[in-house]
């Protein structure tokens, strides 16, 4: 039963609601001259490559983008990109921003679509 507790702790450890990622420090902070429609659609056909759908919500000035983990449906990112003078403002909350190991796909495709 020790060991099961053990088990269950560590598998609940590294979930993150859509609220504590986007509590915590961006861990990409960046600007593109497309649109918030084009860079939005230019992000979620790149994520559909590697990943399940992600989950978009918003308006055509602002979006955020929930990203579903690899392996399971807790969030691995959340995105908003929001409209700036020109073009969009995109910053990136990853589940885990601090460990150099992460799949880098996310990211990936957020530096590719700045573009």
């Amino acid at each position: 039963m020790k060991w099961f507790c053990v088990g269950a702790v560590l598998l609940l450890a590294g979930c993150a609601s859509v609220k504590d990622l986007e509590q915590s420090p961006p861990s990409m902070d960046v600007r593109s001259g497309k649109d918030v429609q084009a860079y939005t659609q230019c992000l979620v056909d790149r994520l559909a490559k590697s990943r399940a759908p992600a989950t978009l919500a918003g308006t055509a000035s602002e979006q955020r983008i929930i990203v579903p983990s690899k392996v399971s449906s807790i969030p691995a990112a959340v995105i908003h990109v929001d409209d700036s003078s020109r073009g969009s403002h995109i910053t990136l909350h990853e589940r885990m921003a601090n460990n150099p190991l992460r799949p880098s796909d996310v990211r990936e495709a957020v530096k590719y679509c700045i573009d």
